[in-house]
């Protein structure tokens, strides 16, 4: 079976920006906000036994613990500060990456020698791995404007091309580690999405007895 892919989220949003300070700029500096999401390759694992995962989480839970699903997941910030041709005023562009640095299905490998009961597992946590990339980027999606909106209520940038890339970044950095707070506390409701009471009932009567 192959991994769901995290989905790609870009997009250039244009919008205003407090009045500039650099000589000449009478409006507002041109803004260009993109974010992606970008992800490592899922990988499946059977390292622990039942037992051993049981122990690592003792519940309560829906279903019984036959394995899980994780990821770990960073950020990129880039901000550039240039005047574009014709006209005076700055162009803002910033590019932000969500990075999912690792993430991993790890299965019991108790199930290995049952191959209904292991594909059964493994498809489950498939669908956990999807829900929390469809999560991802609907937060990536979020993020685009709500750094542009962090930048909205900046006063006026620096007429000094670093200063004013250091201004930026100071005030974006905090505004993607709260989303990736919310990301982080998403986790239980999209646990939720995924261990539906059918689901429950699958994993539990979906094979015949051994």
């Amino acid at each position: 079976m192959m991994a769901p892919a995290l989905l790609l989220a870009a997009a250039a949003v244009a919008g205003p920006l407090p009045s500039s300070s650099a000589a000449g700029c009478h409006g507002p500096v041109v803004l260009a906000v993109k974010v992606d999401v970008v992800s490592t390759a899922l990988s499946v694992k059977t390292d622990f036994s039942a037992a051993e995962l049981r122990a690592m989480s003792p519940g309560p839970h829906r279903h019984p613990p036959i394995g899980y699903y994780r990821n770990d997941v960073g950020y990129r910030l880039a901000v550039n500060v240039s005047s574009a041709a014709m006209i005076s005023c700055p162009v803002i562009r910033i590019a932000a990456q969500l990075v999912v640095t690792r993430q991993e299905i790890e299965l019991a490998r108790d199930l290995r020698s049952d191959t209904c009961r292991f594909e059964l597992a493994e498809a489950h946590y498939f669908r956990h791995a999807a829900a929390a990339a469809s999560m991802l980027d609907r937060t990536a999606r979020d993020l685009r404007g709500a750094l542009q909106h962090a930048v909205a209520q900046l006063p006026p940038l620096s007429i000094d091309g670093p200063a004013a890339r250091d201004q930026l970044d100071a005030a974006l950095r905090p505004v993607i580690l709260a989303a990736l707070d919310r990301f982080t506390a998403s986790t239980a409701t999209v646990r939720d999405t995924v261990d539906t009471p059918a689901e429950v009932a699958r994993l539990k009567n979906g094979c015949p007895p051994p």
